[in-house]
């Protein structure tokens, strides 16, 4: 079984309730549901699991988002 293809999201306003990858350069951060986005953009919570607590996601720590729908972070 092959995973999807993942996409660069831009914009994360439309990310509430998806799963996304967070990757700092080329390396993996950690994998999550987005649970609330910032109304500014400037960051996102990622949902808590059995594995950590709900974190923040700040995008100026130089973080980026990926997700599965080239439609839903579509934008600058």
């Amino acid at each position: 079984m092959s995973s999807p293809k993942l996409y660069q999201m831009r914009d994360c306003h439309r990310l509430t309730g998806r799963n996304v990858e967070v990757r700092l350069g080329s390396a993996l951060y950690l994998t999550g549901r987005v649970d609330m986005v910032m109304p500014d953009g400037s960051g996102l919570w990622l949902a808590a699991d059995a594995a950590r607590s709900r974190q923040y996601i700040d995008k100026a720590g130089g973080y980026v988002l990926w997700a599965d729908d080239p439609y839903v972070g579509t934008g600058i």
